[in-house]
């Protein structure tokens, strides 16, 4: 009879949820997955949090393997010569092997009035803490989304389609990492929805106020909220108004 692993995954998003899902394949493999949060977060959904038309979470049971144990905590300490975790309620958990995913978030702000004026949408807490505050800007309210990778083109697409008045400040360029011919569709789209797309060396962002963000080239864009996406964010999208949406596939299983 073969001797059981015990593997351990921190973190629950997209990457720890699929390793958990393909490990337990074997079947003399044991998975525990350790996460703060009780649910899923799509990321790639985040965007439709902020602009009201889908809550960005669903439950584990949606996504994780049947064997797989779920431990909703916070591992405060890593002990690698016991092979040992520490978790924040004060219990630990063993491991024979250990996957570390905790992901990404924000980026620290080095604009100045950034943090005290913008709102990053990196995390689900962040986007929550968004969505009230656009409910409560009036309908005419003018709203900056900075950063052109995929969070922050559909963001403002989003709110677009909202009937929000919105700008996109690009930096360099719309969409950086698109082939140019993808690049011409998402600026047609763009166009069609009616967002401001500001590019070029003059569109990046110098300083963010109360009440505008202050540009490179001189320019100010007066508003009344804005939304702080992170513009090197090259995480994959789906769902919004320039895609399909379309749920991630065999789950269960870690498949796309």
């Amino acid at each position: 009879m073969s001797e059981n692993t015990d593997v351990v995954v921190i973190g629950g998003g997209y990457a720890g949820v699929k390793a958990a899902n393909r490990l337990t394949r074997r079947d003399d493999v044991t998975v525990t997955l350790i996460n703060p949060r009780p649910n899923f977060v799509e990321r790639i959904r985040l965007h439709q949090l902020v602009g009201g038309s889908d809550d960005a979470v669903v439950d584990y049971r949606e996504v994780l393997g049947e064997r797989i144990r779920l431990v909703v905590d916070t591992v405060t300490r890593i002990d690698a010569a016991q092979r040992s975790l520490t978790l924040a309620t004060g219990g630990t958990v063993g491991y024979d092997y250990l996957v570390y995913a905790v992901g990404s978030g924000s980026a620290d702000p080095r604009v100045p009035g950034a943090a005290e004026f913008a709102y990053p949408i990196a995390s689900l807490e962040e986007a929550q803490r968004l969505r009230p505050v656009i409910d409560a800007a009036p309908a005419t309210a003018a709203v900056t989304v900075v950063g052109a990778g995929p969070s922050g083109i559909e963001t403002a697409a989003e709110l677009a389609e909202e009937g929000r008045t919105v700008t996109l400040v690009c930096g360099d360029v719309l969409g950086p990492y698109l082939h140019p011919r993808g690049r011409r569709s998402v600026a047609k789209r763009m166009a069609k929805l009616g967002v401001t797309v500001l590019e070029g060396p003059d569109a990046t962002v110098k300083a963010v106020t109360r009440d505008a963000v202050r540009l490179s080239g001189g320019r100010k864009r007066r508003r009344r909220r804005q939304a702080g996406c992170a513009a090197a964010d090259h995480r994959r999208r789906e769902g919004g108004p320039l895609h399909r949406r379309r749920r991630w596939q065999d789950r269960r299983h870690g498949h796309q």
